[in-house]
């Protein structure tokens, strides 16, 4: 019976304290969560709104592209110009 009894204080001074410190910590961490979500809707919010660029950024890489074709094929015609000259 004694054994109850030194059990019984053990689980009040020790677990219990230590049950009590653990559910206010976990409180408190729920308490900023909703500021947490705040940040991140914001922050999805802006990345959503910076992809509204995207289609214009792929016309202008395909302008891109077709224009270093061109200047390519320039190079070439010009190179092949100058070599001409040169004989």
């Amino acid at each position: 019976m004694i054994f109850w009894w030194i059990g019984d204080v053990l689980l009040l001074v020790v677990v219990l304290p230590v049950i009590v410190y653990l559910l206010l910590r976990l409180r408190r961490a729920t308490g900023r969560l909703p500021y947490g979500v705040d940040r991140v809707s914001h922050a999805t919010a802006e990345v959503a709104r910076d992809l509204n660029a995207a289609p214009a950024l792929l016309a202008t890489q395909d302008q891109a592209i077709k224009a270093a074709g061109g200047l390519a094929q320039y190079t070439v015609v010009l190179d092949a110009l100058l070599k001409d000259r040169g004989r």
